[in-house]
């Protein structure tokens, strides 16, 4: 069977990251032919989160790539940690475009998908530039997936201001 190569990007956020390597590990150890890259990237300022993914190292078929932090004086003006993974992660775009491309151009190219976190979604405009298909990991349970799409649908399919419900 040919082997495949699956890259992973989890939010930099605590209770994102560790479920998404559980998911690659899940994966390598479920399917003999692959492997996978887990793309790690740092929150400026989290001392916490970049202890916690320091701590990864390669496996046998999990790789580990460990983007530098970046300044933490680049986002000063995000109010919440919420808007300072976003910003962090938009800044990662050209680095990851970057990754891909080599991965597309270098020998023995078996890259065939990427698996983002929910709140990495913008990457898959960086996947598309290169036509590979992506997949979005909800790391919530699937009856907050459920609410969500209740909401949704009551917002656009029934006009209901849901403002009030969250």
């Amino acid at each position: 069977m040919e082997k495949l190569d699956l890259f992973f990007i989890p939010t930099p956020l605590m209770g994102h990251v560790g479920q998404l390597v559980e998911l690659a590990t899940l994966f390598v150890k479920t399917f003999d032919h692959i492997t996978a890259t887990i793309l790690v990237i740092k929150l400026p300022g989290d001392q916490i989160g970049t202890n916690y993914t320091d701590s990864f190292t390669d496996h046998t078929r999990i790789k580990f790539i460990h983007f530098p932090p970046m300044d933490p004086h680049l986002f000063q003006d995000c109010p919440t940690v919420g808007f300072k993974a976003d910003a962090v992660i938009n800044c990662h775009k050209p680095i990851v475009r970057g990754l891909l491309a080599r991965q597309f151009t270098g020998p023995g190219h078996r890259l065939r998908a990427l698996v983002v976190d929910m709140f990495c979604t913008s990457m898959i405009d960086v996947a598309k530039e290169f036509n590979l298909p992506t997949y979005v990991f909800f790391s919530s349970n699937a009856a907050f997936l459920g609410t969500m799409f209740y909401f949704q649908t009551l917002q656009d399919e029934l006009g209901q201001d849901i403002s009030q419900l969250l």
